[in-house]
């Protein structure tokens, strides 16, 4: 095995990213042994419905850049669900998100809210 896959080894990322940059950039953490979970709106990534399909019916260009991810569907607009995504927060080392600006403000999720927890 190659020492690459244990650099981050014991980090914990929450990728809340969709379709190409995030995902690209939490694969690579991934790769270098970090434990990545994505979390995906209910109705999933969009990037599942883009692209070419493999002979299962799966899509190549989702699976490409979220191979080696767990991932979690959740509804980060339902209080419920926001406070456990919160206590997921209080687990992990990274959180990486691309949403346009104020979106996390507008989840009651930004960061200076919550750093008092």
């Amino acid at each position: 095995m190659s020492a690459l896959n244990s650099w981050l080894a014991g980090i914990r990322v929450l990728d809340l990213s969709q379709y190409l940059p995030g995902p690209l950039a939490t694969l690579f953490l991934a790769d270098f042994g970090a434990d990545v979970l994505k979390i995906e709106p209910p109705r999933g990534d969009e990037m599942r419905n883009l692209g070419p399909r493999d002979a299962a019916g799966r899509p190549l260009f989702y699976e490409s850049v979220n191979g080696g991810k767990s991932v979690r569907r959740m509804d980060l607009k339902d209080p419920q669900v926001r406070e456990a995504f919160l206590q997921l927060v209080d687990t992990a080392d990274v959180l990486l998100e691309t949403f346009r600006p104020g979106v996390m403000a507008r989840l009651d999720l930004d960061y200076a809210p919550h750093l008092e927890r």
